[in-house]
């Protein structure tokens, strides 16, 4: 049933931008003599009915992903590892993790006793754009030791029930490169 109404939708886009090439075109054969250049604002008005927003999304995460995203260490494993000799050896893998939700894109995922990882998930550039942010964090102090930051654009595209974007795939650009959660995986396991 959805894809009958992607279709019927495609139709009406084509069929909407065939009239407006023609209209375009008759109105500059009429004032100018050149229906080219009528057929060209058509084709360049019936674009900008769907597709307005890819070059600021495609500009924008690519922004993000030059500018913010990676992974930082903030305090360094031997250093923690010398103040809290007792972690030292633990198994920080997922399957001993218990995890809370926290609210508005939030969620935590306990390590050991000590030790948390926090997800924070935001829009950015009205919707279109998420910031994914995970921090492993010493729950002593609430300090955190390592952060990740990735973006990636219309996160969902084509999923039942998704956002009011979700219908956009051709916005999807996938994450920053460098597979940051790798290698935010291969610096927490040097906190043990």
């Amino acid at each position: 049933m959805i894809g009958l109404i992607y279709l019927v939708a495609l139709i009406l886009y084509l069929v909407i931008s065939f009239f407006i090439v023609m209209e375009c075109c008759n109105y500059y054969k009429r004032r100018h003599k050149r229906c080219w250049v009528g057929a060209l604002v058509g084709v360049v008005i019936a674009y900008n009915i769907v597709f307005w927003d890819l070059i600021p999304v495609y500009s924008a995460h690519e922004y993000y992903c030059r500018a913010e995203s990676g992974v930082y260490t903030l305090t360094a494993p031997a250093t923690w590892l010398a103040a809290n000799p007792s972690e030292r050896g633990r198994d920080l893998s997922s399957k001993y993790s218990r995890s809370e939700y926290l609210g508005d894109g939030r969620s935590r995922s306990w390590r050991s006793d000590q030790l948390y990882i926090e997800y924070n998930e935001e829009e950015l550039f009205f919707g279109l754009i998420r910031r994914f942010r995970a921090s492993l964090v010493d729950a002593s102090n609430q300090h955190p030791l390592l952060e990740m930051t990735d973006y990636v654009s219309n996160y969902g595209a084509l999923m039942l029930g998704g956002e009011d974007s979700s219908f956009k795939f051709w916005l999807r650009t996938g994450y920053c490169p460098g597979n940051l959660l790798e290698e935010f995986t291969r610096q927490l396991n040097l906190y043990r």
